[in-house]
């Protein structure tokens, strides 16, 4: 019974190691998201202006 308890034990742990990954993982796949749309507005604005700027 103590064995099946630890194993039990050792699953849940791994299951909460497992979403918090997940989650962590997720955060990060959002700020990098963010980022690259934003570098894109940014990109897209610059090169709208060079070509005012060349009219």
């Amino acid at each position: 019974m103590r064995r099946s308890a630890r194993l039990t034990g050792t699953f849940r742990s791994a299951s909460l190691i497992k979403d918090s990954w997940d989650s962590h993982t997720r955060a990060i796949d959002a700020t990098a998201d963010y980022w690259f749309h934003h570098v894109v507005r940014m990109e897209s604005a610059i090169l709208s202006t060079a070509k005012q700027a060349h009219v």
